[in-house]
């Protein structure tokens, strides 16, 4: 699912990155992929923190089985879900636009889970979908729109959990921060249950996540405006 997506949105400045990432993997030996690993299952083994306070719940999308929520969107709806139960007054906001094949997006399958399956009256004001972004760079950039990041009573930011899979909290997080996103991580799973899947999961992810840094410090250091913006706050 992400070759497709990645063959269908890449442009030059994302190739161009991929291989120098690439090229960084081999002339390090791998080091500096294991590096990333090690960042990725420290994160996804994160214990959960009963939050405080909430102002923003944060759901990013995942491909949809056969236009309905998959069984690891399902496991995020129910976590925030729950936490929007807990903080009645807080905004909840589902990312993720059109899958590839698919006739609806993964925000409008999400609410339509969280009417059905959970009981939320998803035509609040406090419900809120974005479904044009077409992958997690573009969740975050479309949720900045979004939110309200400046001040929430003038005291203090907005309170914002960011609610993801453990496998895929670590790029969600560097992401989210690095557009100026104040998230807190929540994982959608109590505990992370190694398994053949997960493992396959988390070392593509360390993939795209030591694809990401590459991509940020080439950025930084040739000056590329272009590339600094869709990545990063200024």
């Amino acid at each position: 699912m992400f070759l497709k997506r990645f063959l269908l949105f890449a442009d030059s400045e994302a190739l161009w990155t991929n291989l120098l990432a690439n090229a960084v993997l081999v002339i390090s030996g791998g080091l500096s992929f294991v590096v990333t690993l090690l960042f990725l299952v420290r994160t996804a083994g994160m214990p959960v923190r009963a939050p405080a306070t909430c102002d923003w719940i944060l759901v990013p999308g995942h491909a949809l089985d056969h236009g309905a929520p998959s069984r690891e969107f399902k496991v995020r709806l129910l976590r925030a879900a729950r936490l929007f139960k807990r903080f009645p007054h807080a905004r909840l906001l589902v990312l993720g636009g059109r899958s590839p094949g698919s006739e609806r997006s993964e925000a409008q399958a999400g609410l339509e889970y969280l009417s059905q399956h959970q009981g939320i009256d998803v035509g609040c004001d406090q419900i809120l979908a974005e479904d044009q972004s077409r992958h997690t760079l573009e969740n975050f950039q479309s949720a900045l729109r979004c939110l309200a990041i400046d001040k929430n009573d003038g005291k203090r930011e907005a309170a914002t959990l960011l609610v993801t899979s453990r496998y895929h909290m670590a790029r969600a997080l560097l992401m989210a921060r690095n557009l100026g996103i104040p998230a807190t991580p929540y994982p959608a799973e109590i505990k992370w249950r190694f398994s053949a899947r997960q493992a396959v999961l988390i070392l593509w992810e360390a993939y795209l996540v030591h694809w990401y840094f590459v991509g940020l410090y080439y950025a930084h250091a040739v000056g590329n405006r272009s590339m600094l913006d869709r990545v990063k706050k200024n």
